[in-house]
């Protein structure tokens, strides 16, 4: 129960002060990169310090897309870095992006899916 209460005081804190409207922090973050095969990332979907970053791979057997996962912080010395370790209010963070990176995928393979089926 207390996850529950902790998600909907994430949720009330992401409401506009001024209009009440829900804000979705992850499509307001999301950043969009030039699709280049083997270079670069597909897409990111930022919460905060936490993202999702897509990856388009090719294979001799085909593309296949990866997700990765990291929090970004600042050092002692006050220099960005990236960890895969993520602490307890980070989650619904994590969460939120990984949903994001899902219904992306998701979204792209079931056209694909579609055009195989009609064809």
């Amino acid at each position: 129960m207390q996850a529950q209460q902790y998600m909907d005081s994430m949720r009330d804190s992401m409401m506009k002060d001024s209009m009440k409207e829900p804000m979705n922090p992850v499509q307001m973050n999301t950043v969009q990169t030039a699709p280049v095969k083997g270079k670069g990332p597909e897409k990111k979907f930022r919460a905060g310090a936490i993202c999702a970053t897509i990856w388009k791979n090719q294979t001799e057997k085909g593309e296949y897309a990866s997700v990765s996962l990291e929090r970004s912080y600042k050092d002692k010395q006050g220099i960005w870095q990236h960890t895969a370790s993520f602490r307890v209010h980070d989650l619904p963070k994590a969460k939120l992006v990984i949903e994001e990176a899902f219904k992306y995928l998701a979204m792209s393979e079931s056209s694909i899916v579609t055009e195989q089926l009609v064809m």
